[in-house]
C-alpha cells in the first residue's frame, strides 16, 4: 500500500494528495484490500474521465451520440449509460452504475430538461414497502411501470403532473424508513400526493 499512498501525497491534484493523507490513516488487515481497491478505482476512473475533460457528463455525452445533450427523451439512451459506466468504472457494478446515472438525471429532470427516466438503484426497501402493504403487490415486480401511474404534487414546479421517476419514489421510502411505524396505514401513493410533507 505503501507506493500507491504515496504516489497520491506526492500528486499535483490537491483533491489526490487529501485522498491519500486520508487513507495512510486506516490501519489494520482488515481494510488492505479495501484501500487497495479504492486507490486503484481512483487511479483507473481518473484515467478514465482524463479523455473526457475529468467529467461524468462528457463521458454520458461520448455514449449518447450527435444531437440534443441531454435529449429530451433519455429512454434510448438511459440504460446504454448505465451499461457503459457499469463495464467501463472499476469498482462500480450494475446497481451503483444505476445510481450514477439517476443521480445525475434527477436534476435534469427536476429542471423539466428531460420528461423522465427510470434507472435506480434497487434495493429491498420498496420490497419491504410491498409487504407492510404501503405499495400495491404489482409494485414488487414492476416498481417502475408503478411509478409510471403516481403523478408528481401540482406544486413541483417543471415535474408538476409527470409520473414520479423510481429515483423518487425510492428514495422517499429509503429516507422514512418503509418499516417504521408512523408509515403504517397510509399508501406511498398518498404520502406523495400530499406534497410529501409526510415523508
Amino acid at each position: 500500500m505503501g507506493p500507491a499512498i504515496s504516489f497520491l501525497r506526492d500528486s499535483d491534484v490537491k483533491g489526490a494528495r487529501v485522498f491519500g493523507e486520508a487513507l495512510d490513516d486506516f490501519r489494520g488487515a482488515r481494510i488492505a484490500f479495501k484501500t487497495y481497491n479504492m486507490i486503484r478505482a481512483y487511479l483507473q476512473n481518473s484515467y478514465l474521465l482524463s479523455k473526457h475533460g475529468f467529467s461524468y457528463r462528457e463521458f454520458l455525452r461520448s455514449i449518447a451520440g450527435g444531437g440534443e445533450f441531454p435529449p429530451k427523451s433519455v429512454a434510448g439512451v438511459e440504460r446504454k449509460w448505465v451499461r457503459e459506466t457499469d463495464i467501463h468504472f472499476f469498482n462500480v457494478g450494475e446497481a451503483l452504475a444505476n445510481y450514477m446515472v439517476c443521480d445525475w438525471l434527477l436534476w435534469l429532470w427536476r429542471e423539466g430538461r428531460i420528461d423522465w427516466f427510470e434507472s435506480y438503484k434497487a434495493d429491498s426497501v420498496h420490497l419491504k414497502a410491498v409487504d407492510l402493504k404501503l405499495l400495491p403487490e404489482e409494485a414488487r415486480a414492476g416498481f417502475v411501470a408503478y411509478c409510471r401511474t403516481i403523478p408528481m404534487p401540482g406544486d413541483f414546479g417543471p415535474v408538476a403532473g409527470k409520473p414520479c421517476p423510481p429515483r423518487v419514489l425510492n428514495e422517499c421510502i429509503w429516507l422514512d424508513g418503509a418499516a417504521t411505524a408512523s408509515l403504517q396505514g397510509k399508501s406511498c401513493r398518498e404520502r406523495l400526493g400530499s406534497g410529501w410533507a409526510g415523508w
